[in-house]
């Protein structure tokens, strides 16, 4: 979820759907921690027009706590379920209309958030290709 271009590259091969498996950790300070991760997962979702389901874990390990706060986003950014609990195991179930994910993408008949993208400079940009922009 940290590295946006993923949930574009997903949603220009036709996703309506994305599952974000992580394991979000803890700092000193839980709460902003936590805030931050659900405000990157409501971007994303709404940025590329997707559902999006991130599952965390909870518990400490090797003295690493870890966040949970598991949710389920809406293509608008709506958080439909979640986030989860900090502290104990739950499950978070929503309801996803998929066609909403496909008709969220075109926002009126001059403007679709997948094809309006220039992807013809992605490669360059994602340091796969040489720049021949000269940028």
């Amino acid at each position: 979820m940290w590295f946006p271009e993923l949930i574009r590259i997903y949603a220009l091969q036709g996703a309506d759907f994305t599952l974000n498996l992580t394991n979000w950790v803890a700092g000193a300070e839980k709460e902003r921690d936590s805030r931050v991760t659900e405000a990157v997962c409501v971007a994303q979702a709404h940025m590329s027009s997707v559902f999006m389901a991130a599952a965390d874990r909870i518990g400490v390990e090797r003295g690493q706590p870890f966040l949970g706060r598991s949710m389920i986003v809406s293509p608008t950014g709506e958080i439909l379920a979640g986030p989860a609990s900090f502290f104990k195991e739950e499950i978070v179930v929503a309801e996803c209309n998929l066609e909403e994910a496909r008709t969220r993408k075109r926002k009126t008949r001059l403007n679709h958030l997948v094809l309006d993208r220039i992807t013809d400079v992605y490669d360059v940009l994602l340091g796969y290709e040489e720049n021949p922009f000269n940028w």
